[in-house]
């Protein structure tokens, strides 16, 4: 496991946002392995939500990146958490561009 992973608080945040997006999930229900669309069954429109509650608790980050990883079949739970514990938010008033 990614050692920014061990910080229960990444994970906890990145748990809670997959459940607000997801609200058919339960925590016991999300592992580290388990690949966003084809394991919690999360859609694009559920992407997009997900994305912009991340971008609106933590500030603007280009998803471009790890969205690419998970449109090609590779994007975890895991990723996911690593991505945002290794990203480099810019906060904006605007909210934009997302």
């Amino acid at each position: 496991m990614h050692e920014d992973l061990q910080d229960v608080s990444v994970w906890d945040r990145i748990v809670g946002y997959l459940l607000a997006v997801k609200e058919s999930l339960t925590p016991a229900q999300i592992n580290p392995g388990m690949l966003i669309i084809d394991d919690l069954g999360l859609d694009s429109l559920d992407l997009t939500v997900l994305a912009a509650r991340i971008r609106a608790d933590i500030g603007v980050i280009d998803f471009l990146p790890w969205l690419a990883q998970v449109t090609a079949g590779g994007g975890t739970v895991a990723s996911l958490a690593e991505f945002v514990a290794g990203a480099q938010p810019e906060r904006s008033d605007e909210g934009w561009p997302y």
